[in-house]
Order: C-alpha cells, then sequence, then structure tokens
C-alpha cells in the first residue's frame, strides 16, 4: 500500500482500490452498472419524449405569432389614449388600431391591369410580430407586405409594385383613387390564408378618411375638411323686456336646451367674466348634459324675433397657456361678448406688449397650441378673451382632439377612435390573463387561451406520469444498489480487516463503499445516456415527417444529462451510506486471528 513521506496513506489511495476491486469483480459489477441502465433508461426515455414533446408543441405555439393574438369580436370605439394605456401593460408586446371593416376593402392590380383582387387592408408598423416572424419586413411609405394568396392570385412577387385602388359614394357619383405600391416582402403562408395587403397605419388612416369623404390633402384628394365646429356651455339672454314665463318655456322647448335661469347682472358678469349694460333683463339657457351648438344658438333667437334680444354664447372658464417671446403665464380663457368685435384668432389680454403669440390649451390628455393675434382687452380683469366662435372651436377639446392646420390656417377636429385593434401578447402565460382583462373592460376578444391551456395540462399530466414511475424506479434502484454493496462488504469483512490492519482508518474505510456506489452510478447513467441517445434518435427518425426543421418528439439537453448525473450521486451516496458503515465495523485483530 502506497504511503508517503510522513508514513500516512497517500490521497487516492481508497478511489484507487475500489477501482482494483470493481475490476476485479467485473462480472458483478457490470451486472450492476447495467441493472442501474435498465433503470434510469426507460425514464431517460419517458422524460426525453416528454420534454421533446411538450416544447415542440410549446414552440409551435409560441413561433406562430397567431396563437398570441388577441382578436375583438365586436366593433366599438378605441381612442388613442386607450392604445397609449396598453403600451404600459408589460404583458403585452404588440398594439395597433385597426380602421373600420367597410373601410379596410381595396382593389389591388397589376400595372399592367391583367389581374384584380379584392383584398383586405392590415395596418402595421415596427414590431409587428405576425409580419417579422413570417419573412417579411416592416413597410413604410407607399410601400406593402402581401399575404401569399395576394401574391399568388396577382402573380407577383418581392420588389414588384402593384396599383391600389379605393373608392367611394360622394355628391351622388363614385369617386375612385389608385395609388402605387411597392411590395417588400411576400408572407408565408402560416401567416394566413386571406387576401391581405398589409400597409403603414398613416395610409389606412388616410384610405379610411376618403372613405368618409374627408380630404386627403397629402395624397391630393379631394374632399371635406373637417373644421372643428364651436360648442357651448350655456346661452346668454339679454332683453329690454322682461321674458314672461310662456315664453321662457317656449326658449327651451325643442331649442337644445333644458334651463333657464333669470340672473342679475352681478350674478351675469361672475359667470362671464365681463359686465353687462345696467336696467337689462338677463337669462342664462343650460342644456342638461350635451352641449350645444350655433344651430342651438340660431333656434333661441328665432323665438325671441322681434324682441330685439342680444345672444352671448357662453362656455365655462378653461385654464390655457399664453407664450409670448418665450415667457409663458397660465390664464383662465373666456368667450367675449360679440360686440368686442374681435376677428378671428384673436385673443385680448390685459396690458399686451406684443401683438403676436401661441395660445395652448389642454384639457385631460388633449392639447391644442394655436397661434393668435394679441389686442387689448376692453376690459381690466386678467383674463383672456376670445371671441365666441374660437372660444367655441377651444371648448371642443373637452370633446375632441384637435389640431392646428397652418396651411388652412384653421382647427381641424381628430379622427374619435379606431373600430378594433390587433394585440399580441408577450408570452403564452399571458393570453389567457389578457383575456379577462378584457372580458372585465366590456370587451369580448377571441384567443388561442384553450389551446394553450391544453398544452399546459398535457405537460402537468405527463409530468404527473414521469414522476410515479420515476419514484418507483427509484426505490427499487436504491434498494438493489444498497442491498448489492451491503452484501459487497460482508463477503470482503477479513479483506477489509487487514486493511485496518495495515493502517486504513475506520473514514478511509467508510469512503470505500461510496467510492463504489458513485463509479456504478457514474457507469449506469453513462450507459443509460447511451441507449437513450440510440432510442431518441430512432423515435425522431420514425417521427421525421411531422416535424418541421430543428424540432424533435424526444430529446434531453446537457442541463438535463446533469440534474440526472447528480441525482444518481446522490442516490448512490444514500444507497451505499449503510454498507459504508458495516465496512468502519472492520476489527484488525479479526485480521490477525485469521492469520
Amino acid at each position: 500500500m502506497s504511503r508517503g513521506n510522513s508514513g500516512k496513506i497517500k490521497r487516492g489511495t481508497v478511489l484507487w482500490l475500489a477501482l482494483k476491486d470493481l475490476r476485479h469483480e467485473f462480472l458483478v459489477t457490470l451486472n450492476l452498472i447495467l441493472g442501474t441502465a435498465a433503470i434510469i433508461a426507460p425514464l431517460l426515455i419517458l422524460f426525453g419524449i416528454k420534454f421533446g414533446t411538450i416544447e415542440t408543441m410549446h414552440n409551435r405555439l409560441l413561433n406562430d405569432p397567431r396563437n398570441l393574438e388577441i382578436r375583438p369580436l365586436s366593433s366599438r370605439s378605441y381612442d388613442q389614449a386607450w392604445f397609449d394605456k396598453l403600451k404600459r401593460d408589460e404583458r403585452i408586446a404588440f398594439a395597433i388600431p385597426v380602421t373600420r371593416k367597410l373601410a379596410s376593402t381595396v382593389t389591388l392590380t397589376t400595372l399592367e391591369k391583367s389581374k384584380r383582387i379584392k383584398a383586405d387592408l392590415v395596418p402595421t408598423k415596427e414590431g409587428d410580430p405576425l409580419i417579422l416572424q413570417n419573412g417579411g419586413t416592416i413597410p413604410h411609405g407607399h410601400h406593402a407586405v402581401l399575404s401569399s394568396e395576394s401574391a399568388k392570385a396577382l402573380g407577383i412577387k418581392k420588389g414588384d409594385t402593384i396599383r391600389l385602388g379605393v373608392s367611394r359614394y360622394l355628391h351622388e357619383r363614385i369617386e375612385k383613387k389608385w395609388l402605387n405600391i411597392k411590395i417588400d416582402a411576400i408572407l408565408n403562408p402560416r401567416a394566413g390564408f386571406l387576401k391581405t395587403i398589409y400597409l403603414p397605419l398613416k395610409i389606412a388612416n388616410q384610405i379610411e378618411h376618403f372613405k368618409d369623404g374627408i380630404a386627403v390633402e397629402e395624397l391630393g384628394w379631394k374632399g371635406v375638411t373637417p373644421e372643428a365646429k364651436p360648442v357651448f356651455d350655456g346661452l346668454f339672454v339679454v332683453s329690454k323686456k322682461k321674458i314672461d314665463r310662456v315664453d321662457q318655456i317656449r326658449l327651451i322647448s325643442g331649442t337644445g336646451f333644458s334651463r333657464i335661469k333669470e340672473l342679475s347682472a352681478t350674478e351675469a358678469q361672475k359667470i362671464s367674466g365681463y359686465p353687462f349694460e345696467k336696467n337689462r333683463y338677463i337669462y342664462l339657457l343650460k342644456p342638461f348634459k350635451n352641449r350645444v351648438m350655433q344651430m342651438n344658438v340660431k333656434a333661441v333667437s328665432l323665438k325671441l324675433r322681434g324682441m330685439k334680444a342680444e345672444f352671448f354664447p357662453w362656455i365655462e372658464p378653461m385654464d390655457v397657456r399664453l407664450e409670448i417671446d418665450g415667457v409663458t403665464t397660465n390664464r383662465k380663457l373666456y368667450a367675449a361678448p360679440a360686440s368686442w368685435r374681435f376677428s378671428s384668432y384673436t385673443i385680448a389680454v390685459k396690458n399686451p406688449h406684443t401683438n403676436k403669440g401661441k395660445l395652448t390649451a389642454i384639457y385631460n390628455k388633449n392639447s391644442m397650441q394655436i397661434p393668435v393675434n394679441i389686442v387689448k382687452s376692453p376690459y381690466h380683469l386678467s383674463y383672456i378673451y376670445a371671441n365666441s366662435r374660437l372660444a367655441g372651436e377651444i371648448a371642443l377639446l373637452k370633446d375632441r382632439k384637435l389640431v392646428y392646420n397652418p396651411v388652412s390656417k384653421k382647427l381641424l377636429v381628430t379622427r374619435r377612435g379606431y373600430a378594433g385593434f390587433r394585440i399580441y401578447a408577450r408570452g403564452l402565460d399571458d393570453v389567457e390573463s389578457l383575456k379577462k382583462y378584457f372580458e372585465d373592460e366590456g370587451i369580448d376578444v377571441s384567443t388561442q387561451a384553450e389551446r394553450i391551456h391544453d398544452v399546459k395540462q398535457l405537460d402537468r399530466y405527463l409530468t404527473l406520469i414521469f414522476w410515479l414511475i420515476a419514484v418507483v424506479g427509484v426505490i427499487g434502484g436504491t434498494a438493489t444498489l444498497s442491498a448489492s454493496l451491503y452484501s459487497s462488504v460482508e463477503r470482503k469483512k477479513r479483506e477489509l480487516s487487514v486493511l485496518r490492519l495495515l493502517g486504513l482508518s475506520r473514514a478511509a474505510l467508510f469512503r470505500f463503499p461510496l467510492y463504489q456506489g458513485l463509479l456504478m452510478a457514474i457507469g449506469g447513467v453513462l450507459t443509460a445516456l447511451f441507449f437513450f441517445v440510440m432510442m431518441a434518435y430512432l423515435i425522431n427518425s420514425l417521427f421525421a415527417e411531422y416535424l418541421e426543421k430543428g424540432e424533435s418528439f424526444c430529446t434531453l439537453s446537457f442541463s438535463h444529462a446533469g440534474i440526472v448525473l447528480l441525482f444518481a450521486m446522490g442516490i448512490a451516496v444514500l444507497s451505499s451510506t449503510l454498507a459504508a458503515i458495516n465496512a468502519t465495523k472492520a476489527d484488525p485483530a479479526e485480521a490477525m486471528r485469521e492469520e
């Protein structure tokens, strides 16, 4: 037996002896290794099939964006603020508005007009998973991506140019416009089997506006301009004569107003922000809920024709910011009476030192900014006054988004909302929670949540079956290995006693069966892995026609193999502990008696 200079046994001697002993009993050792492999190999194959099948199904679900899509089942209006809210939801990977169905049907033709089809227009933008994961690129400008069915019907390929036609019925005649569109990509058939063209959201909006009869200036398509129409919160009626009760009722009957109240000059001034003439009868008319328009004011004036009454449309004061020469101040905006004779986009302030500025109005998340001319206010209070039309247009900001068009120099109304959406969840686990979220919001949606749930259930049941079989195998393997190692120690009691006589400590003898158990476990795992590799190759070959590139029905990762090895070594240590304790009972005196 090898000893060091200090007389102690060299490091590794016990391991070397354990190896020599296993080699001496080669058939017994081989039998235990194959027995261990016979337990581990079926478990590896079962787990490999479970892991490979579930992983393949999971990847197929995850790699097909349609399984992550949340689709609305009915149309309603979704404003931009609603979509901005979705951007902050970490469960959502992509969200984009969708225009109305009637506005999303377009005509596609080849340049020579030899082929013509009807196709669905679908808006897209950066990050669209349906396009990016199906061989496409995100289009910009007058570029598009086609579905495979559209490309097949038109007989075109990537890089070709087609014509896109849209039509509308306006002023008792049909109008049709055409756009030349370059095709950047043709999507894989997996993206869908409908005739579809994917265009930037901006183009989709322009087409919807055209079909609604709205002018699209960027494309030169004529139509009406969605100018902001003034709205009012009430109307002051000022008369030299008192309006009797019967006429008061007539003023709120069929005019859009529902309430009327007589005010003193002081009360009226406090509400309107400007003084009224003395010795006048002043009445404030208000609607019940919705605000009124210019036609409602006209309806009241018709009811009082002949009475020489004056009418002052009124808005509730709005918080605005006035920017002059880079200096911004916050003020209240009031509607001025017509007698002040303000021109369009003119405001009055107290003691102005310039005649140009910018007026910004903000209401909740809506905001707008317009250039204004500035004049001196006829009234001394530090309010901002605008003529009733401009004040009414700005008041529309409470209901609609407004934008100032520098070309027409008018306030325009932007779209109210979108008819639908395309939303994709970030992961499979997010689909079901998003479905519940939208249903709680009163939005019926369609998802692949049931299919995803079925895959999860299958994974759960296969895992349960695997562990049930594994427990039985582990118990049987532990019992077999424990009995084998214990009987081996019993057979070698004399040899172990001799080793004790030669100076081997009890701790060293304790490690002897541990090493043997570990070596046999490692050998069993490696043998089992060898059989697994062969069987996995055979299984995947048999089902090759059902698998796509990179997929497999039976597979394990390197981490799985490492876990199995560590687990087997742990079982080996547990199994050999009893034998190791028995080995420490070897008595050197027994070896001397034998001699």
